[in-house]
């Protein structure tokens, strides 16, 4: 705040200040990567893996937050490759990152065992690769000239348990072991006339481009658009995309983001939700956290 020296003026612009203080949303957390935010997985047990990725240097590292505070467990680790690695999943205090066949290739092959709460690595393999796994075993297989073969490890050592020929009908995969997937995702939407008078109460210079995206929760609407900015000096057109969190029953702006300042591309699903806590993904390398159960 500037300083100003009459004091009935710097008493009014405080309890201004203080006033719309109380009516903006803070965020609960926020967390920014190095490089560009690739990817995030989310345990069952409350914590965010992600995968931070350094395309130019051709390095991925990798971190672990609390979701509940954001406090970081671990971050700037490696597994597996340098670069061409990636998360397979996660079951209970279990991190399993994926090598690949080949550099470029999809084909995923070896696996490391890594301790979520340290990001110490237990063990790898560089012989299988990985189907599914529960808390106690993974189901792998490895291909050889004219057959595959099927195997049960251990997820405490990695120690081969049984090879069978054909996957075993009485193994039961953990459904979850790609990590939790019950998030709420905006989903697409014609910008109505309702609805672009409700945005342009709060964003009136915004001129959108293309739909909209929405999440409706309770009395909180929330919405993420584009706009389209001035060209830059080689002429390619690039987007602005921007975020609006409104408490719908009182018509209130509660807090607002650009999501991305400067994009070539629309880009959806930035913002999602999940148990109570709203993500927003900020310019392609920070995570800002929301409890909107505090709202």
């Amino acid at each position: 705040m500037f300083y100003i020296s009459r004091n009935a003026e710097y008493i009014n612009l405080m309890f201004l200040s203080s006033l719309f203080q109380r009516h903006k949303v803070k965020p609960l957390w926020q967390f920014r990567t190095s490089g560009i935010l690739w990817r995030l997985t989310f345990s069952q047990t409350g914590f965010i893996i992600g995968e931070d990725r350094d395309a130019d240097k051709k390095i991925v590292t990798y971190f672990c937050l609390n979701v509940s505070n954001g406090d970081v467990l671990w971050k700037d680790l490696s597994f597996c490759d340098p670069f061409w690695s990636g998360v397979k999943g996660v079951i209970e205090d279990k991190l399993y990152i994926h090598g690949f066949r080949k550099p470029d290739m999809p084909e995923q092959h070896k696996i490391v065992a890594v301790d979520l709460g340290t990001g110490k690595e237990l063990w790898s393999r560089n012989d299988i690769s990985v189907l599914s796994a529960n808390e106690n075993e993974l189901c792998a297989f490895r291909d050889f000239f004219e057959r595959r073969a099927y195997y049960l490890i251990n997820a405490k050592d990695g120690e081969l348990i049984a090879e069978y020929d054909k996957l075993p009908e009485t193994y039961i995969p953990r459904e979850d072991f790609t990590g939790k997937t019950n998030f709420q995702y905006p989903q697409p939407s014609q910008l109505t006339t309702e609805l672009k008078n409700l945005i342009e109460q709060f964003a009136p210079t915004i001129n959108i481009k293309g739909q909209i995206e929405i999440i409706e929760y309770k009395n909180l609407f929330m919405c993420s658009f584009h706009q389209k900015e001035k060209n830059n000096p080689d002429e390619q057109i690039n987007y602005s995309h921007h975020f609006l969190l409104i408490d719908n029953s009182k018509t209130k702006l509660l807090y607002k983001e650009v999501l991305n300042s400067s994009t070539p591309n629309i880009v959806p699903d930035s913002y999602f939700l999940g148990d109570d806590i709203l993500f927003l993904l900020k310019e392609k390398s920070a995570i800002i956290a929301i409890n909107i159960n505090s709202i």
